[in-house]
């Protein structure tokens, strides 16, 4: 498996140092769509998009690269799943989840967290398709990255622009996967867990 990132910011990075990198739960989330509260999203090339949507202006990002994350606990992140099905279900489909088949993005991805356990298996395609997979629990195993944005600003730059679907992880995973490895290279190693 290829190694999986966290992006946030440096203002969590005490209590993650603490208690592990944990679930949002109760928190706010830094999207319109909202996450599962008991899963941690992880990607193999966007931790930088995700840290820079985490942080408040002016706030060095914090990556964190989890180490030997249990497979059990690994599942699709629930935007695959609608990029997946959107195209074949039918309004029954939607209905059967509680929402419509003209329903927006969102609504429809909060409404696949309900059956999320029945596409469990399917992880390792959302990495394979989008680079993202969320974990289950709290991750105890990594390591701690600053990355000073502002003295990488054009790299910075590039890191935020993308749209997390399958068709950006193919057209242009491999300039995320070069940008990922150049924030870690360019980052400040805070410890690990």
């Amino acid at each position: 498996m290829q190694k999986l990132y966290h992006g946030t910011s440096m203002k969590f990075v005490k209590d993650i140092m603490n208690n592990g990198l944990r679930p949002r739960e109760d928190r706010k989330s830094n999207f319109k769509c909202l996450s599962r509260p008991d899963h941690v999203y992880l990607t193999e090339v966007y931790a930088g998009y995700f840290a820079f949507n985490a942080c408040d202006d002016g706030e060095d990002w914090l990556i964190i690269e989890c180490h030997d994350c249990d497979a059990d606990l690994l599942y699709p992140d629930e935007d695959f799943i609608w990029h997946a099905v959107r195209r074949d279900w039918k309004n029954e489909d939607w209905q059967a989840i509680g929402t419509s088949i003209d329903a927006d993005i969102h609504e429809q991805t909060v409404a696949l967290h309900a059956v999320i356990d029945d596409y469990k298996d399917f992880y390792t395609n959302s990495l394979q398709a989008m680079s993202t997979v969320a974990y289950r629990g709290t991750i105890t195993n990594f390591t701690a990255y600053r990355f000073p944005w502002k003295e990488h600003k054009q790299v910075a730059f590039a890191c935020i622009d993308p749209i997390i679907a399958p068709i950006n992880f193919q057209l242009c995973g491999e300039k995320y996967r070069e940008l990922t490895e150049y924030v870690l290279n360019a980052s400040d190693v805070i410890g690990p867990s």
